[in-house]
């Protein structure tokens, strides 16, 4: 994979993190009322998934973000 198409695909997963992850994260630690995706899937009542599921998230796109900086730089 060349560079730009790696920071491309960098740029995506950190949409995708933000997205499900970190939103999700704030909403929970507000107090404010989930919705959208996560809503969806997991239904009204989803216990600790609410807040596993958009840290799990979270935590696999920064992990590939990490594989993919470091294939950059050995590019």
């Amino acid at each position: 994979m060349s560079r730009k198409v790696i920071e491309g695909w960098q740029g995506l997963l950190l949409v995708v993190g933000i997205t499900l992850g970190v939103f999700p994260l704030i909403q929970i630690g507000l107090g404010v009322g989930r919705g959208g995706l996560w809503r969806l899937a997991l239904g009204d009542d989803a216990g600790a998934l609410r807040w596993i599921l958009p840290l799990a998230t979270l935590i696999v796109t920064l992990a590939a973000i990490a594989l993919l900086e470091r294939r950059k730089r050995n590019t």
